[in-house]
């Protein structure tokens, strides 16, 4: 990854990005606020888990693992903070808050994703029914000939 700057031991880095991305068919509520829910909803996620699990060992709960628990807790805001600034990830896809931010600046989704990684689901359900319907034929055919042969 690209490095911003360096002191020491420490380096300041361009991207703490995975590379990730997800795409839909399509959603009922096609709006903006449908839109800015859905990518809010993995943060706020982690917020709620994190904000949870403090309030348990803040009294006295899971007291025995309670490095894990920080641990876990710390790690869950890092990724909250790094997902709700504004940035590309380094594949060129944006982040849950620069498309937020899209969203609400500019009023509108931009499509980042041109071409899908996986088939539509309508377009899988449309081939697996097709498949089927071949399989079936098939099994039509077979007993067919089956019959034919115990009648001759």
């Amino acid at each position: 990854m690209p490095r911003l700057f360096k002191i020491g031991i420490f380096a300041m880095r361009r991207y703490y990005q995975l590379y990730s991305w997800f795409s839909y068919d399509s959603m009922k509520w096609n709006g903006k606020y449908g839109h800015i829910f859905l990518y809010t909803s993995p943060i706020m996620a982690n917020v709620i888990v994190g904000v949870i699990i403090n309030a348990l060992l803040a009294n006295g709960y899971m007291a025995e693992h309670d490095t894990f628990w920080n641990r876990f807790i710390f790690y869950a805001f890092y990724y909250v903070l790094f997902d709700a600034i504004p940035m590309k990830t380094l594949n060129g896809m944006p982040n849950n808050g620069m498309v937020m931010y899209n969203l609400i600046r500019f009023g509108r989704r931009v499509d980042h994703n041109k071409t899908p990684f996986l088939p539509a689901t309508g377009d899988t359900e449309e081939n697996y029914q097709n498949e089927m319907h071949e399989v079936d034929q098939k099994i039509q055919e077979e007993k067919d000939r089956k019959t034919k042969i115990k009648k001759t």
